[in-house]
């Protein structure tokens, strides 16, 4: 399966990597996070996202449902990364067009949260449950 991964530092680094489980720990451009959705998720806190679609169909941005002053986000300036948008949920854009509207789906359960041990978070969704094959390879494309 392709994972969308999102790493929350200025300038915002997004890849798309290709895993048939997500694991422990994940290594990207030589840094190891480790994976600490169980802290995040849980029976009594079910995590939602939700795709960020402009007016052509394409994913433009990524919309976790969470507030921005959740613990998760403790140590991260979201606010310095010229990519994210704070509202009542965060917003991150793939672009400096911020023209994309949710797409509705509130995506859950493929959803997982990483950190480095220097407290940089990464964010990876599935590209292939809440997009369709042609918004995935679309998205794939526009990041390369």
């Amino acid at each position: 399966m392709r994972y969308l991964c999102v790493v929350f530092e200025e300038p915002l680094f997004i890849t798309v990597i290709k895993e048939d489980n997500i694991m422990d720990s994940i290594s990207l451009e030589g840094v190891l996070y480790n994976n600490i959705t169980s802290m995040v998720v849980g029976d009594d806190n079910v995590v939602f996202y939700d795709w960020l679609i402009d007016r052509s169909g394409n994913a433009c941005g990524l919309e976790i449902h969470l507030s921005p002053n959740d613990l998760l986000f403790s140590g991260v300036r979201l606010n310095e990364i010229s990519l994210v948008e704070l509202n009542c949920f965060v917003r991150v854009w793939f672009s400096q067009k911020r023209n994309g509207i949710p797409q509705g789906m509130e995506a859950f359960g493929d959803i997982f949260f990483f950190r480095a041990k220097d407290n940089t978070l990464l964010v990876i969704v599935g590209l292939e449950d809440w997009l369709s094959p042609s918004q995935a390879q679309q998205l794939i494309a526009n990041l390369a």
